[in-house]
């Protein structure tokens, strides 16, 4: 009884959440809720069998379960995933930095050290053994044995293995979801005091906060709090910021290099000459060369030697950046014990979503198991391939679209004024239309993807997540890079001659202006990142902060605060769901900003300082939407950022490609 009344006044491991309907219901609408109330009873029950306790608590129309999982069956599951534990006995020495590098971090360690103890983990570890339990840390403290993190992900395998239906292939807390036996369920914040602050909050006062912008993460209290996988993803977010602030600082140097080298005796020719252009359309005047000139001065400034150089200097420092990481990485591994092996389910849940067809017998097993059609699947996967490039050849079509108008543009600029302006104008409009439709596309097809992938009926989560990640990766390459392939590879390439021009839709075909498609390439480039980035930080910043509001205010109309204190349970029910879709996205970003810094790097050395920049604010937007407006995460564990490091080598050895493509095709320096 006294142990049984300790884990009761204990914080819950996990929590479940019934939302109950309101008004009035028809016949299938009682049906289908009976149904969920059976598959909830049934799941309860056998929860408990598996060694947890299930508190019951009603506030509202909503019926909280709060989990509290027995030292024993932790120690069972524990022992199942081999989880590295800390022994008792000698400390481990702390690891003091040496070199150059750490001397000179001493005098700025001020400005740069977090404000908070963020220590590495300071015992030896060891797998888990049932049998050994004496020789680990706090074996006689049941309540400090397991951090709280991996209560919760113990609790969570320990839930997710449990069915509410006598059947096998009912297993897993998104299958009882899908019953419509609970609602929703997540792991609970932590909750301190203004003696005792809790680990939330001091991340929230030290590493969300605007006044840490300037500081590194405390990253081992992150893994700590949210789990590897989400301490990974930091790791990786802090660890590319810092090689951006280098790149930045190097590419400002290499700008200012270039407006140095505005005056030169090429420029001066060019601004000097009486030559006489052809003219862009049967009824414009021609043009001088010499009224180039201040673009041509201006684009002198991205189209030198100094920016050829500094694309070099990049692609070299992208392969150092993509080596010291993966070292990084493994050392992180090592000091948060994952780098054997992880706490993975014993047996993956199938997908809520997943239909099957047909029931076996598994042979090994000789359980009941779900079925789909092997040829069902394979023609829904072609099905899902011939999708994704018809929305790419869809992009290459609005790519060709947005030329056609910056010809039109020119045109109806170049009858009442120059031909420069009508250019610079022409690629401005262009490449702000150019934004609009990556952006609105990009929303659409993400929502496409998910329902074609959902269409095609995978079985597990991780099959699920790989296709989805493919389809979106594919298509953002394509939507992203695919403006900046055609300037500078593809436009002017065979405009044709006075008497046989080259026409699209009746408008001669775009041409290089006087000072080259440099220029043009530079603008595209500014003007997606800056536009993206800006949009993309307002919508991260302003959507959380309205969805938290606006939930908090439909409970305030429910139950005003006068009238009932809310728990902390309700507060974090209240909360964003934080989605698998939305931890893909974070990283597809990021992926994709790369590929911008460097596969046209020689044309816009700016690129890695404005990436830097929106990283900066990014990082902190990231961290609070976690600690304030999202729901805890499951902690996961991982071991290294998964398949995003290939495809970061993809894009380097791309961007070695790219760039001595438009260092020999594009750029008038080598020319």
């Amino acid at each position: 009884p006294a142990h049984s009344d300790a884990l009761e006044m204990a914080p819950p491991d996990y929590v479940l959440v019934v939302q109950h309907p309101q008004g009035d219901l028809d016949d299938d609408e009682r049906a289908e809720i009976e149904k969920g109330n059976a598959a909830r009873a049934y799941y309860l029950q056998q929860a408990k069998k598996s060694g947890v306790s299930i508190h019951e608590r009603v506030l509202g129309d909503k019926t909280y379960y709060e989990v509290r999982a027995h030292f024993q069956a932790l120690l069972r599951e524990a022992d199942r995933c081999e989880i590295k534990l800390p022994l008792k006995g000698k400390k481990q020495k702390p690891k003091e930095a040496k070199g150059a590098f750490a001397a000179l971090y001493k005098h700025v360690e001020w400005f740069f050290a977090p404000t908070m103890d963020d220590q590495a983990p300071e015992f030896y570890t060891a797998e888990f053994n049932t049998e050994s339990l004496s020789i680990f840390l706090n074996s006689n403290n049941e309540a400090e044995f397991f951090r709280p993190t991996q209560r919760s992900l113990l609790t969570f395998f320990l839930l997710d293995q449990v069915s509410h239906a006598d059947r096998s292939y009912t297993q897993g807390l998104s299958r009882l979801v899908a019953a419509k036996g609970i609602t929703s369920h997540f792991a609970p914040h932590e909750r301190g005091t203004a003696d005792k602050p809790s680990i939330l909050d001091q991340l929230r006062l030290h590493w969300s906060s605007w006044k840490s912008w300037h500081r590194f993460q405390p990253l081992h209290t992150v893994r700590a709090y949210f789990g590897e996988r989400i301490g990974f993803y930091f790791g990786y977010y802090g660890f590319y910021t810092q090689w951006l602030a280098m790149a930045g600082v190097v590419g400002l140097f290499f700008t200012l290099l270039g407006l140095y080298f505005m005056t030169g005796s090429d420029i001066d020719e060019l601004c000097d000459s009486t030559y006489v252009l052809c003219a862009s359309c049967g009824t414009c005047a021609q043009p001088k060369l010499k009224d180039s000139c201040a673009a041509y001065r201006s684009g002198y400034v991205w189209d030198n030697w100094a920016t050829i150089a500094f694309a070099i200097v990049m692609n070299a420092g992208a392969t150092l950046f993509l080596e010291f990481w993966r070292r990084r990485s493994h050392v992180l591994a090592y000091e948060w014990d994952v780098i054997e092996a992880l706490c993975e389910p014993a047996e993956p849940p199938l997908r809520p979503e997943f239909t099957p067809d047909a029931v076996r017998v598994n042979k090994v097993t000789g359980k009941e198991e779900p079925v789909f059609s092997k040829d069902k699947f394979r023609r829904r996967v072609l099905s899902g391939i011939a999708f994704c490039i018809t929305m790419i050849l869809l992009v290459c079509g609005l790519v060709l679209g947005i030329a056609v108008y910056r010809v039109a543009v020119r045109e109806a600029i170049a009858l009442h004024g120059n031909i420069e302006s009508a250019s610079i104008g022409a690629s401005m409009t262009g490449a702000i239309l150019n934004l609009f439709c990556i952006m609105t596309l990009q929303n659409v097809y993400i929502r496409l993807a998910i329902v074609l992938t959902n269409w095609e009926n995978h079985r597990l989560r991780e099959t699920y997540d790989s296709y989805l990640t493919f389809k979106l990766f594919a298509f953002q390459f394509v939507n992203s890079y695919a403006s900046l392939f055609y300037v500078a590879f593809f436009k002017g390439q065979n405009p044709g001659y006075p008497g046989h021009w080259t026409t699209i839709f009746g408008y001669r075909q775009e041409e290089c202006p006087p000072y080259g498609c440099m220029t043009e390439l530079t603008i595209q480039l500014a003007v997606i990142m800056l536009g993206k980035y800006t949009i993309a930080a307002a919508q991260e910043l302003l959507i959380p902060k309205m969805k938290h509001w606006w939930a908090a205010r439909k409970k305030a109309r429910v139950a005003p605060l006068d009238e009932r204190v809310a728990s902390s349970i309700e507060e974090d029910e209240s909360l964003l769901p934080y989605t698998s879709l939305g931890f893909l996205t974070e990283y597809l970003d990021l992926v994709i900003q790369f590929g911008y810094v460097l596969m046209f790097v020689s044309a816009f050395p700016l690129a890695p300082l404005i990436a830097f920049v929106n990283n900066l604010v990014g990082l902190r937007i990231d961290a609070r939407k976690l600690t304030t407006y999202f729901k805890r995460p499951t902690p996961l564990q991982a071991n290294d950022i998964g398949v995003w490091y290939t495809v970061l080598q993809i894009l380097a050895m791309v961007a070695a490609i790219t760039n001595g493509a438009v260092i020999a095709f594009t750029s008038d320096t080598v020319a």
